[in-house]
C-alpha cells in the first residue's frame, strides 16, 4: 500500500512548510476575536492542510525520518491487528533528541516495560473523572495547565522517581525548563548535525537532565 504526503525537501524534510505554517496561523489566530473548540487546525496547521489533501492517512518527513500520520480509526485497528502491541516502538531519533529530558523514563517506555508502567497513570484517571464532574455540574471552568501540572507533579512523585509529592514537584519543575529549552529552540529534530545549532540551550538541557537523574 502506497502513502500520499507532502514532499521531502532534503535536508530539513517537512519542517521550513510546519514553520511557516504554524506563523501564519499565529499570526491570523492573534488578530481574530472568534473564539473555536476545534483547536486541531489551530494547533497543527500543516496536518490539517495536509490531510486536506492527502487523505487521513500520510507520510511526513522530519528531517530525513519519514513518519506516518493517521487519523483513520478503521486503518488504525486494521493495522494494530496485523503488528503484534510488542513490535510497536518510538524513533530512535526522538530517543536521541529528548533524551535530557525524557530519559528513559515513562513517556520513553516501551512494549511489556510500558503495560507495568501504564499503572501509573491512575493520578490521570482522576484527574479526567474531576473534571466529568465539574463539566455535569454546570461549571465547566477549570485551570487546565495548573491541573495536568499538578498531575505530573505527582506522577513523578509517586511513580517515576518513588519521592515524596514536594520533592516530585521539584523535579518536574527542572523538567519544565527542560522542555522549554528543547521545544523552544531545537525545531530542526531530524537533520543531520542539528545539534550544533543551538548548542548552548543543549548544554544546559543536558545539566539540567543529568541533575533531574
Amino acid at each position: 500500500m502506497g502513502f500520499g504526503g507532502p514532499t521531502h525537501h532534503f535536508p530539513l524534510g517537512n519542517i521550513r512548510e510546519m514553520k511557516v505554517d504554524t506563523k501564519i496561523i499565529n499570526n491570523d489566530a492573534s488578530s481574530s476575536l472568534v473564539i473555536s473548540h476545534n483547536i486541531h487546525p489551530i494547533v497543527f496547521p500543516y496536518f490539517a492542510q495536509w490531510q486536506k489533501s492527502h487523505g487521513k492517512v500520510l507520510v511526513y518527513w522530519l528531517g530525513k525520518e519519514p513518519f506516518l500520520y493517521i487519523t483513520e480509526p478503521k486503518f488504525l485497528k486494521k493495522m494494530s491487528s496485523k503488528v503484534h502491541g510488542n513490535k510497536w516502538g518510538k524513533p530512535n531519533m526522538f530517543k536521541h533528541d529528548r533524551k535530557p529530558m525524557f530519559g528513559s523514563r515513562l513517556v520513553m517506555v516501551e512494549r511489556d516495560d510500558w503495560a507495568m508502567a501504564s499503572l501509573i497513570l491512575e493520578p490521570a484517571t482522576k484527574m479526567l473523572e474531576r473534571w466529568t464532574t465539574l463539566i455535569n455540574s454546570g461549571k465547566p471552568e477549570m485551570d487546565v495547565e495548573r491541573e495536568i501540572s499538578g498531575m505530573t507533579g505527582k506522577i513523578i512523585a509517586r511513580a517515576t522517581f518513588g519521592l515524596r509529592n514536594e520533592k516530585g514537584s521539584e523535579v518536574f519543575e527542572k523538567l519544565r525548563a527542560v522542555q522549554f529549552m528543547l521545544f523552544n529552540s531545537n525545531r530542526y529534530v531530524g537533520v543531520p548535525f542539528s545539534h550544533w545549532i543551538c548548542p548552548k540551550k543543549n548544554l544546559e538541557a543536558k545539566k539540567l537532565g543529568k541533575e533531574i537523574d
